[in-house]
C-alpha cells in the first residue's frame, strides 16, 4: 500500500497498482460525505477520559458536534446548558455513583427526541447489565472493546432513523 497526501489535506490509501485520481476520488467523496451530513450534536457519558476523548476525535472527524460528560451529574449539567437539540446520548452502562441506565432515563425525561446508544465492556460477564439489557432490548446497544468504524456505523444506524436538525 502506498499512503499520500492528496489535496487539500486529505490522506488517502491506494494499492500500488491503483491509478492516483481513484485515491484522489475516493478523499474526495469521503470528504464530502462528512460536508453533506446534517449537524448532529451527541452527548458522550464515560467515566473513561481516554475512551470518551477517542470517542470525540473520531465523532467529531465525521462532522458531529460534541458534548462530553464523565458521570451522570456532570451529563444532567451539560444537558441542561446546551441550547441546541442533543440527537444522541452514547452512554456507559457502569460508572460511580449513577449508573448509565438511570442517568439516560432522567436525561430522557428532558429531552425526549433524544436517542441512546449503551456501551460497556461489562455486558458478557455481568448478569445485572445482561438482565437490564434484555428489558431494554430496542435501545441500541455496543460491546467494548469496539473500533472506531464499528461507533461509526452504530451512530449512522441509530441516527438515521430520527429527524435532522433544522
Amino acid at each position: 500500500m502506498i499512503s499520500g497526501r492528496q489535496p487539500k489535506g486529505d490522506v488517502g490509501r491506494c494499492r500500488e497498482k491503483e491509478a492516483p485520481s481513484r485515491c484522489i476520488c475516493l478523499a474526495r467523496r469521503t470528504r464530502m460525505s462528512k460536508a453533506s451530513a446534517p449537524a448532529r450534536t451527541i452527548l458522550i457519558m464515560d467515566d473513561d477520559p481516554q475512551l470518551r476523548r477517542l470517542m470525540k476525535r473520531t465523532l467529531e472527524g465525521m462532522g458531529y458536534l460534541v458534548l462530553e460528560a464523565d458521570s451522570g451529574e456532570t451529563a444532567a449539567s451539560v444537558s441542561s446548558k446546551h441550547q441546541g437539540r442533543i440527537d444522541l446520548l452514547i452512554a456507559d452502562l457502569i460508572m460511580p455513583r449513577i449508573d448509565g441506565f438511570v442517568a439516560s432515563a432522567r436525561l430522557l425525561r428532558t429531552r425526549p427526541e433524544m436517542k441512546l446508544l449503551f456501551v460497556s465492556g461489562y455486558a458478557e460477564i455481568s448478569p445485572s447489565v445482561r438482565k437490564s439489557l434484555g428489558e431494554l432490548k430496542d435501545t441500541p446497544f455496543l460491546a467494548k472493546p469496539y473500533t472506531n468504524s464499528e461507533l461509526l456505523e452504530k451512530v449512522s444506524e441509530i441516527l438515521a432513523h430520527s429527524p435532522g436538525t433544522q
